[in-house]
């Protein structure tokens, strides 16, 4: 019988002397792995912030010193070809003087009012590379306060609406059903839009482009320079052009054709 049991409380010996070594001493390893972890998050904790690490209001902070600096950039530039521009273009009746602002954002667009402020965006300021580009673009602008092209946009909008009108009263009186004169002035209105209001816009944006042109050149610069901003427009254009029967303006390189000159 003791033959047969001392195997066995030897290899009992052995498990006990196996578990004490790895589990019991990788307990204590632990608990100190733990405690050497505890520590270095109590230094850490104490330490001066990164340098390199920016809190939420010095990023908000930067990020609004940038877009200062970078208006401030655009509308010493933009005064300084306005300027060049004002020279030469007439001023029409109701436009006191010429401005030229600037606003922050990526696409490159410009747009004016009756009164003569013109504004466009950092990002077509960007996109305009030279001076060039830029000088035709705050033409073309021009070229709808003194060719009227706000007003009678207006105008057209205004008739445009009172035209849904009365087709809708006019069907809803024949057929006395509402629903019926409604989508009669609906259909005024948008028929009235794709047949005239949107030619009509097409052709003041050529006129617009030719005049432009003409007074880039009267102030010295290149003869090329609508050619090569519709062109790079056509190039970098930030969404698709819509079909030219839904657009209020003539494709890109149309337009780039129809500006195409022998300039210095």
């Amino acid at each position: 019988m003791a033959d047969y049991w001392s195997p066995l409380k030897n290899r009992a010996r052995a498990i006990c002397e196996k578990f004490h070594k790895r589990v019991l001493f990788g307990a204590e390893t632990m608990r100190a792995a733990i405690l050497r972890l505890l520590i270095l998050v109590l230094v850490a904790g104490c330490r001066a912030p990164d340098a390199g690490v920016l809190s939420v209001g010095e990023v908000r902070g930067r990020e609004e010193l940038e877009g200062r600096r970078e208006r401030e950039w655009g509308k010493a530039r933009l005064e300084r070809v306005g300027g060049r521009l004002a020279r030469v273009v007439p001023r029409p009746g109701g436009v006191a003087g010429w401005e030229f602002r600037v606003e922050r954002g990526w696409e490159p667009r410009a747009q004016v009012d009756g009164s003569g402020v013109v504004t466009l965006t950092t990002g077509l300021l960007a996109f305009a590379g030279d001076d060039d580009l830029l000088a035709f673009a705050l033409a073309h602008e021009m070229a709808h306060v003194v060719g009227g092209d706000v007003r009678g946009q207006r105008g057209e909008d205004v008739l445009r609406l009172m035209g849904g009108v009365v087709g809708a009263v006019g069907a809803w009186g024949v057929s006395g059903e509402v629903w019926l004169g409604m989508a009669a002035g609906v259909l005024a209105v948008v028929g009235g839009d794709l047949a005239v209001g949107r030619p009509r816009q097409r052709g003041r944006e050529r006129r617009a482009d030719a005049r432009a042109l003409g007074w880039c050149v009267a102030a010295g610069y290149r003869g090329d320079c609508g050619e090569r901003f519709w062109r790079a427009y056509a190039a970098a254009r930030p969404v698709p052009e819509r079909p030219v029967w839904r657009s209020k303006h003539p494709g890109d390189l149309e337009r780039a054709a129809a500006l195409r000159v022998v300039g210095p």
